[in-house]
């Protein structure tokens, strides 16, 4: 897999960790959905351990111990990090970007990091991405 078809798969799949389509916090198994992904999501002295489900360019991210979703509005810089089987990491950086029309109904906007991966492919190859996100968390605490 050279580091443009991963790149392309990675960034769907962290897009699809990390952000539009509100799905029900009642879903039974989220982990086990169709295009689940994983992601760490730090915001201050919390840690969410969650998943994404769905195609969306702006899905949230379901807590996996409540819940809590966590709705994107704005992502920072991003460091995607591939390594190929036997080679030397390529980095690449995506820029920040903003959703510009979520509002959250009265929760706190919260800064916090990501992390997708690493994931292992068959090939031996693995990827790795990191940034920042501003967002929300759904339903309101506080």
């Amino acid at each position: 897999m050279n580091m443009r078809h991963c790149k392309l798969a990675c960034v769907l799949a962290l897009s699809v960790a990390l952000t539009g389509l509100i799905v029900s916090s009642a879903m039974a198994d989220p982990i086990g959905a169709k295009n689940s992904t994983p992601v760490t999501i730090t915001c201050g002295r919390t840690t969410y351990r969650a998943v994404v489900n769905g195609n969306g360019a702006w899905t949230p991210a379901h807590d996996l111990n409540s819940n809590s979703i966590l709705i994107p509005v704005a992502f920072g810089v991003e460091t995607d990090i591939f390594t190929p089987a036997g080679g030397s990491p390529e980095i690449s950086f995506t820029t920040p970007r903003a959703k510009g029309s979520a509002a959250p109904k009265g929760a706190p906007l919260i800064n916090c990091t990501y992390q997708v991966g690493p994931f292992t492919f068959p090939d031996g190859s693995t990827f790795q991405a990191n940034g920042s996100v501003t967002g929300f968390v759904t339903p309101a605490t506080g």
